[in-house]
Parts: C-alpha cells; structure tokens; sequence
C-alpha cells in the first residue's frame, strides 16, 4: 500500500495563516505525516556503530597463511565463537569494536594472518512507539533500524507532535532525536539506530 493521504490542515496552520494572509504549512509533515513501507537491508555493511546482540550472523573471513571464511551467530550469552580463538563477548557492543577485538585476537592465534568481518544477517528486535503517532504500539524491526524507520512504520507523526523532540528510552537513558537534519539533507546518516526494548516517544509540539 502506498502512503496514507496527508493530513488535514492543523488549527496552528488554519491560524498563523490566518494572521500572515498567505497560507503556511507546518514543515515536514508531508515527508513524516504519513507512513509508508521501510525496507532495510538484512546483510551486508554496517555501521561501525551498530551495536551487535544475540541472533546476528557474522562472517569471517581469514588471509594470509591461514585462508578461510567462516559463519557464526551471536550465541545466547551474546559471544561469538571462531575456530582457535577464545570466545569473544559482543552483546551491547558496537560492531567496530568487534572487528578490533577479532583482529587481535587472530594476530594472536594465527601467524601472518588478516581477519576481515561482515554481518550475514540482522537480528530482529522490538521496539515500542508512543506519542504523538498516527498508529503508536509494539513494532517488530531489524537491527538496522533507525528511530525514523519505527515513526514511519507507525503511519508518522502528527501535527500535533514534533519533529524535533523526539526520545529514545533505553534502561535509563535518555536519546534525544531531531529529525530536522533529515528534512534538510544533513544529518540522516547520524540518526542513532534502535535497539531491543527502546522506547520511541514522539512528545506533543
């Protein structure tokens, strides 16, 4: 299905309208007042902050004098394990400091040897959207998702929300979200990725 229809003209629009004799639109609302489809990739590269967690397939890759590729996931007790090396703990840290971690750990084990990492496949993570949403509730996503993803999956933001004070709840932390820098074509590559069990508060405007 398509995007839903726009949304109709809000009371703060009708108003300073109204006062400026022209009509105004509130800004952003017709990229992020509606939902649409998301599609994430499932494999491939990643952001060297992705933050890697139980049910992520990593690959492998050895060259040197040891040659080989091998696949693994992300064990239940969030490490990885690989041929001749010590199990290596990954849950909760980001992706870059796994691949650092693996390439000391083969300098270790191995003798003139390069290990080179990529993700196989993303786990799948739920997430729990809130505010001012047209269709807030739980949402089933990739790893790879982003705090905007899960708005637009939940049909977008109301007029009555902002697009600027945005929260991610994790534990006891508090993300603050500006998707302004999406809108202009500045910042979408920072938006922080979600994670299992975050909460997305969308907050009135």
């Amino acid at each position: 299905a398509g995007p839903l229809a726009r949304q109709p003209r809000s009371m703060l629009e009708q108003i300073l309208s109204s006062r400026a004799g022209v009509q105004l639109n509130q800004f952003g609302y017709n990229d992020l007042g509606a939902g649409r489809a998301v599609v994430l990739p499932q494999m491939g590269g990643v952001q060297e902050e992705y933050i890697l967690g139980p049910g992520d397939e990593i690959v492998v890759t050895l060259r040197g004098q040891e040659a080989g590729e091998y696949r693994t996931f992300v064990d239940r007790s969030g490490r990885v394990i690989l041929p001749k090396l010590n199990p290596i703990n990954v849950a909760g840290r980001s992706f870059g400091s796994f691949r650092e971690d693996l390439a000391a750990a083969v300098q270790r084990a191995y003798v003139a040897t390069e290990a080179f990492a990529s993700l196989g496949s993303v786990r799948q993570i739920r997430v729990t959207v809130g505010g001012e949403v047209n269709n807030p509730g739980l949402r089933v996503m990739t790893g790879l998702a982003s705090a905007m993803d899960a708005i637009l999956v939940s049909s977008g933001v109301k007029k009555t929300g902002s697009l600027r004070n945005i929260h991610i709840l994790r534990g006891g932390r508090r993300i603050n979200v500006d998707l302004y820098g999406v809108l202009r074509g500045t910042g979408g590559a920072q938006l922080p990725l979600v994670t299992d069990g975050d909460r997305i508060i969308v907050n009135p405007l």
